[in-house]
């Protein structure tokens, strides 16, 4: 506790949690700074967080257990894994490196994808990433195949994939 508490000091953090588990048991568990600075939360032990941009490092693992799995070939084309507009002419690879080209989420100082709206997505459903790549599958590439481009949405296309490849 020592150790974190004198790091944060120096080190501001927004808010975590942290547990230590050795052997199967818990050995430590604690909640540091605000959980939702918003809402006046203070984290805690407990609480829950939105995955958010950590769900692009599980969704990456998750390429390289499919692959070791033999389900599929990262440097496949994605087309030949799910149904997209021929504009879409990377590789799985190319997702999971963001250098695919693929538009962001628009807002003020990013307006490069017209049109997305999150809020009629339907998260409870089996094909929830696929019927998410509707809503900018037809929107232009921002940036050439191999070019670093930070894209939440091609990670979006790579879960779709997955989905059809695992059938959940």
């Amino acid at each position: 506790d020592k150790l974190i508490t004198d790091y944060l000091d120096d080190n501001p953090s927004e808010g975590f949690s942290l547990a230590i588990w050795q052997n199967g048991k818990v050995l430590f568990r604690k909640g540091y700074g605000m959980a939702d600075r918003s809402a006046d939360k203070t984290a805690h032990a407990d609480s829950i967080y939105r995955y958010a941009s950590v769900s692009k490092a599980i969704t990456g693992v998750l390429g390289f257990i499919l692959e070791e799995n033999k389900k599929l070939k990262l440097d496949s084309k994605i087309r030949k894994l799910i149904s997209l507009p021929k504009h879409h002419d990377y590789t799985l690879q190319d997702l999971l490196a963001i250098r695919a080209g693929v538009c962001h989420y628009k807002n003020d100082s990013n307006p490069v994808c017209d049109g997305f709206d999150d809020s009629n997505i339907d998260l409870s459903k089996k094909d929830s990433m696929t019927s998410a790549t509707k809503l900018f599958r037809n929107e232009d590439l921002v940036a050439s195949t191999g070019t670093l481009f930070y894209s939440t949405h091609g990670y979006t296309i790579a879960g779709a994939a997955y989905e059809k490849l695992s059938k959940q």
